[in-house]
């Protein structure tokens, strides 16, 4: 999975996907990941403190870790959502979201682990909040305000920023015929998008034998070619707030000669 937001969308070269919603089925669980994360590091932070002294402080410790790592992951996830991880806002929002949830189920449970009372350790869990939404906001924005920079998008907004999916290496628009079975529309990639995902709302159209104006994209024979000739399946152009429209070229319907 890149965390560039290109979404592919079907089962042959190109499915539809968000980075912080989808994941590919290779294995990894980014939740779990998460909560591996936030386990080892609570586990650590806890060790240095002097707050380790045997296997139930280290498994207390994990838990409280892992429980922070969870709720950091689905704060954020739930953000993005709404608001897109490209551009400083959108980004800072989504980190913001996640390291105040993580903080504070960090710093409470924490707190009420080593014996405090219920107001105590709820101030310490908001204390943690406070911390890790300034860090996650801070992080979160400036990586996304940079991916949108990069992606010749807008730092703050993140809107025009235009994420490309690489086709295959040896395909060229001479040697492409659609697959057996599929069809080069607008409406076949949208109806494969809805049964593999559902309707899925950021995602403003999908378009075919099309490409975003003034960007540099040409068509050549239904296949997206950018300015350095080299053809992509796919163009998915970040719109804002998290919507986005996708181009999708014959490359990623297609079988080779």
């Amino acid at each position: 999975m890149l965390p560039d937001f290109t979404q592919n969308f079907n089962r042959y070269s190109y499915a539809l996907n968000n980075p912080l919603k989808f994941t590919d089925p290779d294995g990894e669980n980014p939740l779990l990941i998460a909560m591996l994360i936030g386990a080892l590091i609570n586990t650590g932070v806890q060790a240095i403190s002097g707050n380790i002294h045997n296997f139930g402080d280290f498994a207390l410790s994990m838990g409280i870790g892992a429980l922070s790592g969870a709720a950091g992951f689905d704060a954020g996830q739930l953000v993005s959502g709404a608001v897109g991880t490209i551009g400083f806002a959108g980004g800072a929002m989504t980190g913001a979201s996640g390291g105040f949830a993580g903080g504070f189920v960090g710093g409470a449970g924490n707190a009420w682990a080593g014996g405090a009372s219920f107001g105590k350790g709820l101030g310490q869990g908001l204390f943690g909040g406070g911390i890790g939404a300034i860090t996650g906001g801070l992080i979160g924005g400036i990586s996304g305000g940079i991916t949108a920079i990069k992606h010749s998008g807008k730092f703050w907004s993140g809107k025009g920023a235009i994420f490309e999916s690489p086709a295959t290496t040896g395909l060229t628009p001479e040697n492409i015929k659609v697959g057996e079975g599929m069809e080069y529309t607008s409406e076949y990639a949208n109806g494969v998008a809805d049964d593999t995902n559902g309707k899925l709302s950021y995602v403003e159209r999908i378009a075919t034998n099309e490409v975003p104006s003034g960007e540099g994209y040409t068509l050549k024979n239904g296949c997206i070619i950018n300015k350095d000739g080299g053809m992509a399946n796919g163009l998915t152009k970040y719109l804002g707030k998290g919507n986005s429209e996708v181009y999708l070229g014959k490359s990623a319907f297609t079988s080779v000669n």
